[in-house]
């Protein structure tokens, strides 16, 4: 569709189009720019990205995809308490009363987390390099804490 779209004539684009298209083209002209937008479409489609299972996260990437995670590690990884149980609890309780901002937040991570990467191996393999103590049974059981926490404190 996008080649086609870049052999017709700019006159019958739809209103705005033209316009849009120039912009994002930056210095190319439109028809080229859809002829490449095409062009890498079909490349992505002959070689599909790599999925999260497959693909190591790199610090960076853990951090911009699972904030509230990553920071929660300094509860649990910096060996400032005696258990990884009880650095768990002490990170759930430590934003009361405030933790209606950050727990369902956290919550939510944890689930992506564990959605995206079932089996705890491939949970250690994507997300080791910036939340080091990454688990299913460990984040289900932070997961049990948080929804614990906010039925008995809300």
């Amino acid at each position: 569709m996008l080649d086609l779209a870049s052999t017709l004539p700019a006159d019958t684009a739809p209103a705005g189009f033209t316009a849009k298209l120039e912009r994002a083209a930056g210095e190319q002209s439109g028809p080229d720019f859809l002829r490449l937008v095409a062009q890498m479409i079909r490349v992505l489609g002959r070689h599909p990205l790599p999925d999260f299972q497959t693909l190591p996260m790199s610090p960076w990437e853990i951090k911009v995809k699972f904030p509230r995670l990553y920071h929660f590690s300094a509860w649990v990884s910096w060996g400032i308490y005696d258990s990884l149980a009880e650095g768990i609890q002490e990170g759930v309780e430590s934003e009361h009363p405030d933790c209606h901002e950050f727990l369902p937040a956290l919550a939510g991570e944890l689930q992506e987390a564990l959605i995206l990467f079932p089996d705890s191996e491939q949970m250690k393999t994507a997300l080791k390099p910036g939340i080091d103590w990454a688990c299913a049974d460990t984040f289900r059981d932070v997961l049990r804490r948080v929804n614990e926490h906010i039925a008995e404190q809300h």
